[in-house]
């Protein structure tokens, strides 16, 4: 590697930059080993603390991993890759919500799903959904123990599989993006819910999604509903209706 000095003022990022530049010029590809700390050191020539600033930031938005004894070894990297780099900043744990976030993470969750339910129905494809049937039961054995809070975490697994079903990965993994990083916050500010209604309309899903009947959408939606109306909006109640299959927010 040639000599290619960097400048004095915001090393780290101008590391992370130049890291970039040779992972690009040298098309380097995942599982490529890149140069250590020393020699990335004095091809920049500057200090090897800031050529590890410069390599963390690149780790923290999941292009780099190190392997202890080994080295630093460039990702695959993916749509799926790059979701979950955000979902597990440490910036996401301190973005406050609030009512309004509420209601339009909600109103976010009901289009994607209820979008999924529709393709899928639509379509001439038919899924395996033994994993439907198996969290369905795992929220019976939830409610019978009173163990709400597996229930919940059951509830939003369901429900991601749900969106599964439209066989769109990019749908189905921003899904489950907002699903982790706000829609469990989101459900926290609502009020309690008749558990027993909730898995009742599971299981009316469930059947509905195995005969491929069309007025799935709309228990989704009413499902989604029951849920969604109890998150007040300056004073009012929110809701939706379906219009063409999809959900119309009012």
């Amino acid at each position: 590697m040639q000599p290619m000095p960097l400048e004095k003022e915001k090393l780290s990022d101008l590391v992370a930059e130049r890291l970039v530049q040779y992972i690009e010029e040298n098309n380097l590809q995942p599982g490529d080993l890149l140069p250590t700390e020393k020699e990335l050191a004095e091809c920049f020539q500057i200090g090897r603390t800031s050529v590890r600033e410069g390599i963390s930031k690149l780790k923290s938005i999941g292009l780099l991993h190190t392997v202890q004894g080994y080295g630093c070894i460039i990702n695959e990297t993916s749509l799926s890759s790059f979701l979950d780099s955000i979902n597990t900043s440490v910036l996401n744990k301190f973005i406050k919500l609030d009512v309004q976030d509420c209601h339009q993470i909600m109103e976010t969750r009901a289009f994607l799903e209820t979008s999924a339910l529709q393709s899928y129905i639509s379509s001439d494809r038919t899924e395996d959904l033994h994993d439907l049937y198996i969290t369905v039961r795992r929220m019976e054995k939830a409610l019978e123990a009173s163990d709400y809070r597996s229930f919940h975490e059951l509830d939003l697994e369901f429900h991601h599989q749900i969106t599964k079903l439209a066989g769109n990965s990019v749908l189905s993994q921003t899904y489950d993006f907002i699903k982790d990083s706000f829609i469990r916050r989101a459900e926290d500010l609502c009020e309690p819910q008749d558990h027993e209604k909730r898995q009742n309309d599971h299981r009316r899903l469930l059947d509905g999604i195995r005969k491929k009947d069309a007025g799935t959408v709309q228990i989704l939606s009413d499902h989604l509903h029951c849920q969604f109306s109890q998150q007040p909006i300056s004073g009012r109640k929110s809701s939706f209706n379906l219009e063409n299959g999809f959900p119309v927010f009012s």
